[in-house]
């Protein structure tokens, strides 16, 4: 793992939480927007070189987490 993991995951989480509150605004329900900022994570995540199943716990917790605001 890398050294720049923490701020990958970091950046990707605080994307995904903006992404949901915008999407939320927008008039999505909470389900559709939490869906939709994990997409987001993922992609971002993707991009940047990480796999797809490192980070598994953190984003059942962050979904958990975006279903609830």
């Amino acid at each position: 793992m890398s050294r720049d993991t923490p701020l990958a995951w970091a950046t990707a989480k605080q994307l995904a939480v903006m992404n949901n509150r915008m999407a939320r605004k927008d008039g999505m329900t909470p389900q559709a927007a939490a869906d939709l900022a994990m997409r987001t994570l993922e992609n971002f995540l993707l991009d940047a070189g990480y796999g797809e199943d490192l980070f598994d716990k953190e984003k059942d917790i962050l979904h958990r987490e975006l279903l609830s605001r």
